[in-house]
């Protein structure tokens, strides 16, 4: 799959007849400098030849005559440098950043992405929304790239979790408040501690886990209640963080999947029965042993992922499964693939993408002890700390649209800092940091849109070709022709950070642009009307893939 822009595909055909006048080689060892004193296209090639890779470089570098576009070729050390017309590559790269789709040659592919997947009957908090965002974000880089996407989100509703939940909301005594959902995470804080504490609760919570699992018809009606809050809240959050889950699969839909994958894994000898339960033993691949049936004859967590992946293959068809989740799950999806491996399945087609969790003020998130923000309190305070910005920006607003502006504020900067880190990497959320105006964050890019909306607006339909006059119109412009390379590289590696890392460089070039190169002083200046037009359309695109509502005003 490649979606290298037609513009460098040009260049790298232009700097290669170059060369072909000067040498004969197989592979003229082409590539796009750093550096821009490096030039536009640099070759290699004097490394793979006999003798001194400098003098060669200058040797070959003599013999290329300038062409219409190829305004300069210079040996700089070993590199033979390409120094094209900046006048034609600039407007070249504004036709074709203007245009509305990505050129991909793609194959169709079907990919299942595992995102999301908050658990039933608990909170949404701040490690929740970073699978969210992540897998979302991915979602759309793949979309744009050519393949077909199918999102669905795993999440726990039953097991000891519910039973605890049920236990409090039968025998607390306590009436729901607010977001229902949410009240119901509070419940399973507080039951978890009084679990750990107290034999008899213990002992209850376990019988009525067991009464679940045999559909106890009175147990049922209150738990149906229960879930079905649940189910509501987690709707409301995957519209807020602008979502799309395609397919929602439950823990207890997989019951019936998973005791057919343990006596699927039985007949083929994979699994065995062990001290009355039923278990896989990976030894001897370093992998250890797991169980997927309780000497009770309850399935395990692991037996209902493998009975997931059996019913996401019947009902997908993908060539890919892409699965999100906690870097604390990394044994975990080591064994099933391993597991998949031995029943048959290709190496490769299942992915698992571990991503480090979310620390609140350096402290490590959990739902059982209570130590999480969420979902609808984080967004507020993530709003009140963006409306404090937008004051002091445009005091002038109305306070409902200085709101409006905020609220978006507040998402779009939650979406950005959690797809900007790099998934290896530990976040640590706080809050003040992540709505600031300026730096690396998702208010910044929203405010670099909106200062080219303006500009826009204010100057009218561009009429004119580009003509470069200073070095930062020519380097906004090179880089916004890397959108489509970057959409390839983050679809290939199934890495969402790059996107944002390029909306960050992409909205410092503009910033760099606009304190040097006036667009409206005097008259306006037609060919950096359309720069700004290039980078509006372009960082517009950026967004969208990121989640963001474009702002129009900040």
């Amino acid at each position: 799959m490649t979606t290298t822009s037609t513009l460098n595909m040009d260049l790298f055909l232009q700097a290669k007849k170059a060369l072909q006048t000067a040498l004969k080689a197989d592979d003229y060892c082409l590539t796009i400098p750093n550096n821009a004193s490096m030039g536009d296209i640099s070759s290699t090639i004097a490394f793979t030849l006999k003798g001194n890779p400098k003098e060669n470089a200058e040797k070959i570098a003599k013999k290329i005559k300038s062409t219409s576009l190829i305004k300069e070729v210079k040996a700089i050390g070993p590199y033979i440098n390409f120094f094209f017309d900046k006048d034609k590559i600039a407007n070249k790269i504004v036709t074709d950043s203007l245009k509305k789709t990505i050129k991909t040659t793609a194959k169709k592919n079907i990919i299942s992405l595992d995102i999301y997947g908050p658990n039933a009957l608990k909170g949404i908090h701040v490690g929740h929304i970073r699978n969210a965002s992540l897998g979302a974000c991915l979602s759309r880089i793949l979309d744009a790239a050519g393949y077909k996407v199918i999102t669905n989100s795993f999440g726990c509703d039953i097991g000891l979790p519910a039973a605890k939940v049920i236990w409090g909301y039968m025998n607390l005594g306590l009436k729901p408040e607010g977001e229902k959902g949410e009240w119901l995470g509070m419940i399973y804080s507080i039951v978890n501690s009084e679990f750990n504490d107290k034999p008899k609760v213990r002992e209850e919570v376990y019988d009525i886990n067991k009464r679940l699992y045999e559909n106890d018809e009175r147990l049922m009606v209150i738990y149906n209640t229960l879930i079905g809050w649940s189910k509501d809240y987690v709707k409301k959050v995957e519209k807020q963080l602008r979502l799309k889950i395609d397919k929602y699969l439950w823990e207890s839909d997989t019951i019936k999947s998973a005791n057919s994958a343990v006596e699927l894994l039985k007949e083929k000898g994979i699994a065995k029965e062990s001290d009355g339960a039923i278990a896989v033993d990976l030894k001897e691949y370093n992998l250890g042993v797991y169980v997927l049936l309780t000497r009770q004859g309850v399935p395990t967590y692991e037996a209902k992922d493998i009975g997931l992946q059996l019913m996401k293959e019947k009902l997908f068809k993908a060539d890919k499964y892409i699965l999100f989740t906690g870097a604390e799950q990394v044994m975990h999806f080591n064994q099933l693939f391993k597991t998949f491996e031995l029943m048959g399945y290709k190496k490769g087609k299942m992915i698992h993408k571990p991503y480090e969790m979310v620390d609140i003020q350096g402290k490590k998130i959990s739902s059982r002890e209570g130590n999480v923000i969420l979902f609808n309190q984080l967004i507020d305070e993530l709003t009140n700390a963006a409306l404090i910005e937008v004051t002091r920006k445009n005091p002038s607003l109305s306070f409902e649209d200085k709101k409006t502006i905020a609220g978006e504020i507040a998402i779009s900067s939650l979406l950005y800092g959690m797809i900007k880190q790099d998934m290896n990497k530990k976040i640590n959320f706080v809050i003040s940091d992540w709505v600031r105006f300026d730096g690396d964050t998702g208010a910044y890019i929203q405010y670099n849109y909106v200062r080219a909306r303006k500009i826009l607006t204010m100057g009218g339909t561009p009429k004119e070709n580009v003509v470069i006059t200073d070095e930062t119109e020519y380097a906004l412009l090179k880089k916004i022709n890397e959108f489509n390379k970057v959409i390839e590289e983050s679809a290939e590696k199934f890495n969402p950070s790059a996107i944002a890392h390029y909306a960050y460089e992409l909205s410092s070039a503009f910033s760099k642009f606009y304190e040097k190169c006036p667009v409206l002083k005097d008259e306006v200046n037609q060919s950096r009307l359309l720069i700004v037009k290039s980078f509006s359309e372009t960082i517009l695109k950026t967004m969208k893939i990121m989640g963001f509502t474009p702002l129009k005003e900040m």
